[in-house]
């Protein structure tokens, strides 16, 4: 009865975030096309190269804290110093972040008042504490506020893109939805927790060490994913960003549904290790998300057209591809942390995951240089090393398991 309750109440948070990635689908996609429809493929894929810098941003930004914070909610009483040294942590590595931005204006061009938004857009998510309402398996506080800055996002474009027809009003429209987010969870944040804004050095320093090695893993996980726009955003413009980053946001739409599910697992094993619950919400996710993706790949050109108005042949082979390495990617984020929770370790998905880096960085110098600026190739290297990382986290897996089975402490 207890195993049936957790499940569903696993389902029911599942569900909240669900609707919250629902929002983070259709509303993006909703702009691409406009983007694409409206001012060119060029400026999509210089809307393109702003999410993903944004994205590298925020999680050096983060530095592992949201993963630690996860884990250590669900099994310590809330301090209130903790809360205010992760802020302190974010906004120093917000700033520090602030001296990539030169880099970023050279590649990409755009305007001072663009890179404006580009670090208001950093700020507000590095600072928005989606993490502290996760770890209290809070999710309908995320999802309220998150629903209510992607609605702000669609209606500014959808009444003004007429009149306006610049990427920094796309860019402002953006910066707009990820403000109320923050103002909306930092509200009732303050409800909640209640907490003095005093700074301890000491938490601070725990901090940055506990959270140190999931901060290379995250920071390695996002080179390997992110890296390859700004290299084809450098090397060959942002045309090519565009057709590459159509078929990647049809493989990030996928990573989205995967994520909420993720996200309400892991706290959920770390407050109470049970093989079943994870093994049976495992197994059901999968089985759909596989369906799902056999699906679009039976119908990948109208997809590709319906959501970007232009597309070119290049991106229909890109996204099957991409798709083959969403169910791959999908799997092995549940045997990340979630699995690992089952043992109380999150040393060895932070390892993988590093391990995963390692064979980015050997293959993609290899690969440029025996085949060229191919697009093809750089979707495939992330292809070998989602499966790489997959077959070492499965033996790691399975090694710990049989161990457990030994000692007769659970599964």
């Amino acid at each position: 009865m207890l195993d049936d309750q957790r499940f569903n109440n696993l389902m029911s948070n599942s569900a909240c975030m669900f609707i919250l990635q629902l929002a983070n689908f259709i509303v993006p996609f909703y702009v691409y096309n406009t983007i694409s429809n409206i001012i060119g493929l060029e400026y999509l894929g210089q809307y393109f190269y702003f999410i993903a810098y944004v994205y590298f941003i925020v999680t050096v930004c983060d530095f592992g804290l949201t993963i630690t914070s996860l884990s250590k909610f669900s099994r310590v009483k809330f301090k209130s110093h903790y809360l205010s040294s992760v802020f302190c942590i974010k906004v120093a590595l917000f700033l520090l972040s602030l001296l990539s931005l030169p880099l970023f204006w050279f590649v990409a061009e755009f305007s001072k008042i663009s890179i404006l938004f580009v670090v208001l857009s950093i700020f507000f998510q590095s600072l928005n504490p989606v993490w502290y309402f996760q770890s209290k398996e809070r999710n309908g506080i995320i999802v309220v506020s998150g629903v209510v800055g992607r609605l702000l996002n669609f209606f500014v474009i959808f009444l003004f893109y007429e009149e306006i027809k610049t990427i920094e009003f796309f860019l402002f429209a953006y910066t707009l939805g990820v403000i109320i987010p923050f103002v909306v969870n930092l509200f009732f944040l303050e409800i909640d927790a209640k907490w003095p804004l005093r700074v301890d050095l000491r938490y601070i320093k725990s901090l940055m060490r506990l959270s140190l090695k999931t901060f290379k893993s995250r920071m390695a996980l996002t080179a390997y994913t992110s890296f390859n726009t700004f290299l084809i955003g450098a090397l060959l413009g942002m045309q090519y960003v565009s057709i590459y980053g159509m078929a990647e946001k049809i493989y990030q739409a996928g990573q989205g549904v995967v994520t909420p599910v993720s996200q309400v697992l892991f706290p959920f094993i770390s407050n109470k290790p049970d093989s079943k619950l994870f093994i049976k919400t495992v197994f059901i996710f999968m089985l759909i998300f596989i369906v799902g993706c056999l699906i679009i790949m039976t119908n990948t050109r109208f997809i590709l057209e319906f959501l970007f108005n232009e597309i070119d042949d290049k991106a229909i082979t890109l996204t099957r591809i991409y798709l083959f390495v969403s169910i791959i990617n999908a799997f092995s984020v549940f045997m990340g942390f979630p699995a690992f929770a089952l043992f109380r370790d999150l040393i060895t998905p932070n390892a993988t995951v590093l391990y995963g880096a390692c064979i980015y960085a050997l293959l993609l110098p290899f690969s440029i240089l025996f085949f060229g600026y191919d697009l093809n190739i750089f979707v495939m290297i992330i292809l070998i090393v989602e499966v790489s990382v997959l077959l070492m986290r499965v033996r790691k897996f399975n090694n710990m398991r049989k161990m457990a089975i030994e000692n007769n402490v659970f599964f």
